[in-house]
């Protein structure tokens, strides 16, 4: 199945696991990596896994951007706490 990571075609709370590799780093800007994760997040049932793996050398830099993911998984975290 080919999908678009945004908008999952799948049901609110559908799976007990969710794992995403080498995904997250590909999309263009911190708030849709913020959407993609939260979309993660939206199929999960509370109390689930979710698994992210991301690795990217940010061009300009040559450093790997671990903060932003670090970022992104804090708010991901946040929402579920707040649901």
């Amino acid at each position: 199945m080919t999908c678009d990571n945004l908008q999952l075609p799948y049901r609110d709370s559908s799976f007990d696991a969710v794992i995403s590799i080498g995904v997250i780093h590909h999309f263009t800007t911190s708030s849709r990596r913020v959407r993609a994760v939260q979309e993660l997040a939206r199929v999960l049932r509370p109390g689930g896994k979710l698994m992210i793996y991301v690795w990217a050398l940010e061009q300009k830099q040559r450093q790997v951007c671990f903060g932003c993911v670090t970022s992104i998984l804090l708010t991901v975290y946040s929402l579920h706490c707040l649901a």
